[in-house]
């Protein structure tokens, strides 16, 4: 009887013990959890990413994109997937897209035909092609060092966002990190963990931030600045070909007399042949960008429930993406946060 009573004595203790070592444990991760998203909060309000001007001395990224090469991308993605998807199993592929391993190549496929696309439209529309785009092989070690510090910054404010959406609508896990965590063919999972950490970062940073984000903060520039109203010859531009003998009257009123609200270049005047570049993007111009281009991403992620977890990630991405004028950076953050993402729930499924 003695004994009996001294191990369920024991037991009790040993059970206390274990609480009292899982609550000290819960309190101490909450108190690190809460400084590091007071360092974050910090960390963006001494990097003055919502001063008015606090994007005034950004890289400028002038550009030529049109609305029909920002559908051109998603156009041959879509029609690369379709052609892929049917000449790998016409008859096989599975109603699951995640079940087998042949959407997945599929996708992978469509996305480097996307990239492979919007290459030619970065050597073709931007200032500075690969440089004035942010892809320098150069800049990817400084890239990459400001998508860490990016991520480190973001991660908490997004992930409290995001336990703060929980507590009002239960956010459905996506269907690659169900099928990462239950599948048991190791192809599968290493298809995904390709697709999840290296291809959609590289492919959506180029879409999104690359060509969307600077598309839009452009297309504001021009509105603001009438740059649109001095009806240049935009294909002459294009073509480099504007020869000495052109003058303002061939392509459009001068600046000076009244078509723009921009002074002509210094040393270019008004009627001496002149490349007219297009106006540089000031803060407002970026921040419409910035915001109109992650609700975007937040949306064609198809579900409405993430929305609070990528709008602000992406906020992030697209200011990161304009402060420093590195898509490296973004790559680099993307890819951190969706390692993390797969991580946690590999971890701790529900």
């Amino acid at each position: 009887m003695f004994q009996r009573s001294a191990g369920e004595y024991s037991e009790k203790s040993s059970s206390q013990r274990s609480q009292g070592i899982g609550i000290a444990s819960a309190i101490t991760i909450i108190i690190i959890a809460l400084l590091w998203v007071a360092t974050s909060l910090t960390a963006i309000v001494r990097l003055r990413v919502f001063a008015p001007d606090g994007l005034h001395l950004a890289p400028a990224r002038p550009n030529r994109l049109v609305p029909s090469d920002v559908i051109l991308v998603l156009a041959i993605y879509l029609l690369v997937l379709v052609i892929t998807a049917h000449v790998i199993d016409p008859i096989k592929m599975p109603k699951d897209p995640f079940s087998s391993p042949q959407p997945i190549i599929a996708d992978l496929i469509a996305r480097l035909g996307a990239v492979a696309f919007m290459l030619y439209l970065i050597k073709e529309r931007f200032s500075g092609g690969m440089a004035g785009f942010g892809l320098r092989l150069g800049k990817l070690h400084s890239g990459i060092f400001c998508g860490i510090l990016g991520i480190i910054v973001a991660l908490p404010v997004v992930m409290m966002v995001g336990i703060l959406s929980t507590l009002f609508k239960k956010v459905p896990v996506h269907p690659l990190i169900t099928v990462l965590r239950d599948h048991p063919s190791v192809e599968i999972r290493v298809l995904i963990t390709i697709s999840a950490c290296v291809a959609a970062p590289i492919s959506e940073e180029m879409f999104f931030r690359g060509i969307l984000q600077s598309f839009l903060a452009q297309y504001f520039a021009n509105q603001r600045t009438g740059w649109h109203r001095w009806r240049l010859n935009i294909a002459a531009w294009h073509r480099h070909d504007v020869s000495s003998q052109h003058d303002w009257a061939d392509i459009g009123s001068s600046p000076a007399s009244g078509g723009g609200d921009l002074p002509p270049l210094a040393g270019h005047p008004a009627s001496a042949s002149a490349m007219v570049p297009p106006p540089a993007a000031n803060t407002r111009d970026r921040w419409l960008a910035i915001v109109i281009t992650a609700a975007a991403f937040a949306l064609l992620h198809g579900e409405i429930a993430w929305l609070p977890v990528l709008f602000p990630l992406a906020v992030g991405l697209g200011w990161i993406y304009e402060r420093t004028g590195n898509i490296w950076s973004d790559i680099t953050m993307h890819a951190a946060f969706n390692a993390v993402s797969l991580t946690i729930n590999m971890l701790h499924p529900h």
